[in-house]
């Protein structure tokens, strides 16, 4: 995967900073002692931090796993997923629009009524039957109930042509945290790494 992700980076000429710590994520390790207790050890390394590295992504699950689970115990939350309905659009114009709507969508009444805050992430796929992109949010909401055929309309009414929204109830601090973790640490799809250049 960091050969196919390294191969992509080549073809657009980016030779720079963000391909040398690429290459050499993970090449190099520390052991620590603790200042306070000379019997504590720690081991750290040096890290990409890079969007399509899978071991820099799976530590940030982590983290934001663990903060959300924190923040997330007692609140009624739920999971929103909002659609744009399939286009001729570059993948930049149909990112912009969804940001756009998604933003007009939170100043609507039917959302700051019944939402009171949350997360939010943009997720992209390959469309398996035509050469286009599938561009969608998820975000996790604190709030009270919001009828489904509510969302579908105003999210119609928004953006003119898309109504495929969903609504899911969270039951717990963990499956809240198993939601965005999943999304927040995502590069791409797999299909995309037999694909370099798609990257």
């Amino acid at each position: 995967m960091r050969r196919a992700v390294l191969d992509a980076l080549d073809s657009m000429d980016d030779s720079g900073p963000r391909r040398d710590r690429l290459r050499t994520c993970g090449s190099h390790a520390w052991v620590l002692r603790s200042a306070d207790d000379p019997n504590i050890y720690k081991i750290k390394c040096n890290k990409c931090r890079d969007r399509f590295c899978t071991p820099c992504a799976t530590t940030r699950a982590r983290r934001v796993a663990q903060l959300v689970a924190e923040h997330a115990k007692g609140r009624e939350l739920r999971m929103f997923t909002l659609t744009l309905r399939d286009t001729n659009s570059t993948m930049k114009q149909d990112i912009d629009r969804l940001y756009n709507a998604f933003a007009k969508l939170r100043r609507r009444k039917l959302w700051s009524s019944t939402q009171r805050g949350g997360v939010y992430m943009c997720e992209i796929k390959r469309r398996e039957h035509t050469d286009g992109w599938h561009v969608h949010i998820h975000a996790l909401c604190e709030g009270i109930w919001m009828d489904q055929r509510d969302l579908k309309a105003e999210w119609n009414t928004i953006t003119g042509d898309s109504f495929i929204v969903k609504i899911r109830e969270v039951q717990d601090a963990r499956t809240a945290a198993y939601y965005v973790a999943k999304y927040s640490s995502k590069g791409v799809h797999g299909h995309c790494y037999s694909e370099p250049l798609l990257l």
